[in-house]
């Protein structure tokens, strides 16, 4: 793991009168954290949520990849749900508001105005009924005589306190105290929005140490431990790498500034800085195996994109973002492509721009990963799980004509690993039923189908470039489309258009920092593919072990080259992931305890009996093939499962 950077207030006061110094510190700490694995990133992150505690007079911090994103994941710490009434107070900008209508909570203002502007306080209580669970206010108009009021009749009612920070953020020494009277903090760092930009991204602050740790879970994922539902709302660390050096700058305009005096928690104490995130244990940063299961792929270019995104803009819309959507649209022969902050977020922005709404149903198959699903269930929108074939993760069309009823919107269709579906076949049954089709291709950038590319064959494709994926920005995903009407709507949603939708949209735009790495990294993208791809082959020519065999590809396919699947022919899989981890040789299966979604607790509800698939995961293990995968690590990995000796070898798979 690098060295942590130094941050030193008088390099800040210096940099303060000279821009282009200050433009080259954050270049510098932008290339250190890309050129850096998943530890180094996620050790920054922490950092910064720290110091962002810290300098709001919180407890803890979580950063997340937009405001609206903040917003939701508030709502998913405070476990806060539809039906849930919020009492508002002027100044609440839409980027608050928004997300709680969305997620089918009830925003209810003032109908005075003065009561909002804080000299009639003592109504505020009139508006309180048996669903409400928060009051949320802006720091704007607050004044210190009424906040006492504010606190004390919420504090009665049980209520939690929020209050909207970005306004005063640049006055946020004068706030000190009502800062410290409020449970939670929201705070944008979308440039043009906030004084501490990070181009796109925001901040949660919690008085409560415990809402903080369920806030960072719900924000990963919870943990994909199959057992809590979450959303992906993760801040990159080149993000936080250029906050941290914004909001020293920031401080370094008051020297009187003390960290060590302004953070308290729940119980008015000061506790020392606590990092939310596991990543930066160091029983896990050195635990990597043998064989590296990632692959960083760093250059030269990456400099100058940074700095010319740096010194234009690196918000959502800036035009480093708008550039490498171009090259996106060039380089996969889309009509259109919508840069997004993660491949969470492009699957809500395409199901969205569908028009999907709570209670519609859509149709995939249960081998998937549950952050596919979990983009579902933020929507409130019915998962209903379809078998996929035998020997490919093609969705079985015959299960899902029975599946179907008048709820039913659209089908997912997964191509794990980069193994390509029959998509031309499903994209027909698609239109006959007058459903959407989305191509999930996370995991497949570049697979192919009859020389197309395998998107092509849907209405619309989503994909991530988290650092598992074979294009790769930090954090960042994509939705592409050859529909012009379907493009608008996924745009508006994406950059949190409020003008031009009737309906509450949220905030998934990725980046210019993000961005400036996809377009340093994207032209070499079909030479690692093509390196991944030879890697397979060669490894599928050295198996030679009669228990295993590669996964077959279907007819007309061709890989995107991410992992390589071999199929235990003795359905003996818990003795080749053992021997698999011995040898240092990772494994996603064992990786994510990968089964069919339905039997992880969390969904057991859809549960829908699908044996294909049950049996695929069953079977199949993965095998990194990335480009550091060198000739002398493919001889390792074709020597270990070589050497595999199942304990039921008589029980051969028909």
């Amino acid at each position: 793991m690098p060295k942590e950077e130094v941050m030193d207030d008088a390099i800040f006061s210096n940099d303060l009168n000279d821009p282009v110094q200050a433009r080259k510190r954050e270049l510098d700490a932008v290339i250190a954290v890309a050129a850096g694995d998943m530890d180094a990133s996620l050790a920054t992150v922490a950092r910064f949520e720290s110091e962002l505690a810290d300098w709001a007079g919180f407890a803890t911090c979580v950063g997340t990849s937009s405001d609206t994103g903040g917003v939701s994941v508030m709502l998913g710490a405070l476990d806060l749900r539809p039906g849930d009434e919020v009492s508002v107070g002027l100044g609440i900008p839409a980027w608050v508001t928004s997300p709680l209508v969305y997620a089918g909570l009830i925003p209810v203002a003032a109908d005075d105005e003065a009561d909002m502007l804080g000299v009639q306080l003592a109504s505020f209580e009139q508006r309180f009924s048996d669903r409400t669970r928060a009051v949320l206010v802006s720091s704007s108009f607050l004044y210190h005589q009424d906040i006492a009021h504010v606190i004390a009749i919420s504090r009665a009612k049980q209520l939690v306190t929020i209050v909207e920070l970005t306004a005063s953020i640049g006055t946020m020494l004068d706030h000190r105290q009502i800062v410290e009277g409020f449970d939670v903090g929201l705070l944008s760092l979308r440039e043009g929005v906030s004084a501490i930009s990070t181009g796109e991204g925001g901040a949660v602050f919690f008085r409560h140490r415990e809402w903080g740790r369920r806030a960072k879970s719900y924000s990963q994922f919870s943990d994909l431990d199959g057992i809590h539902v979450g959303v992906n709302h993760k801040i990159s660390g080149i993000q936080c790498a250029v906050g941290r050096h914004r909001l020293q700058a920031l401080m370094a305009k008051n020297v009187a500034y003390s960290a060590a005096d302004s953070r308290m928690d729940a119980d008015g104490q000061h506790p020392a800085s606590e990092s939310l995130s596991p990543a930066v244990d160091a029983d896990v940063i050195g635990s990597a195996p043998a064989i590296k299961d990632s692959f960083y792929p760093v250059g030269t270019r990456e400099e100058a994109f940074v700095l010319a995104a740096l010194n234009s803009g690196i918000g959502g819309r800036s035009d480093t973002v708008r550039q490498y959507e171009q090259q996106l649209k060039t380089h996969f022969n889309a009509g259109h492509a919508i840069a997004t902050s993660s491949g969470y977020g492009s699957l809500v922005v395409a199901l969205s721009a569908f028009g999907l709404k709570p209670g519609d149903k859509v149709l995939l198959t249960p081998t998937c990963p549950l952050c596919t699903v979990y983009a579902l269930t933020f929507m409130r929108v019915e998962p209903v799980f379809c078998d996929i074939s035998p020997d490919d993760f093609t969705i079985d069309l015959a299960m899902a004509e029975r599946m179907i009823d008048g709820k039913t919107r659209a089908i997912i269709d997964i191509p794990m690993w980069g193994y390509p579906v029959d998509a031309k076949r499903v994209a027909a049954f698609a239109r006959a039923k007058g459903l959407y089709y989305l191509l999930d291709i996370a995991l497949a950038h570049k697979a192919k189908l009859d020389g197309e590319f395998l998107w092509k064959y849907a209405d619309m494709a989503t994909f991530s470039t988290h650092h598992s994926k074979t294009l790769v920005t930090g954090e960042g995903g994509a939705v592409l489309t050859d529909n012009a009407e379907l493009a608008l709507k996924a745009k508006q949603f994406t950059h949190c258009d409020f003008t031009a939708s009737r309906n509450p949209v949220l905030n998934f735009s990725l980046s210019g920092l993000q961005a400036a790495l996809g377009l340093a990294r994207l032209h070499r993208l079909e030479q690692d593919v093509q390196h991944r791809l030879s890697t397979m082959q060669t490894l599928g020519k050295l198996l030679t072990n009669p228990h295993l065999e590669p996964l077959p590809i279907i007819s007309g396919g061709e890989p995107a080259g991410t992992k390589l699947l071999v199929r235990s022919l003795t359905g003996d899989n818990d003795a080749l992931l053992e021997h698999q981890s011995r040898a240092g040789i990772p494994s996603d299966i064992a990786l994510y305890n990968c089964k069919a979604l339905y039997q992880y607790p969390v969904l057991r509800d859809k549960a829908t009996p699908c044996p294909n698939a049950e049996r695929m995961l069953a079977t199949i293990t993965t095998l990194p093939v990335h480009p550091d995968i060198r000739q002398a690590d493919i001889a390792v990995i074709a020597s270990v499962l070589n050497r595999f000796q199942p304990e039921h070898s008589e029980e051969v798979l028909s």
